[in-house]
């Protein structure tokens, strides 16, 4: 997941769930509120996202 989407400021869903991601899950901006849901099934993510 690219870290410049820490950056989407007017974006309100973000599901980024089963979609073969891989790598670190961006900590900043939007992403620091998502839930573990909205990552389900890439199995290849890490990092923590808020549960």
């Amino acid at each position: 997941i690219p870290k410049s989407l820490e950056k989407l400021q007017y974006i309100q869903v973000l599901d980024l769930s089963f979609n073969r991601l891989e790598g670190e899950i961006p900590s900043g901006g939007k992403f620091a509120n998502l839930s573990a849901e909205s990552f389900l099934g890439n199995y290849a993510l890490c990092g923590a996202p808020n549960s």
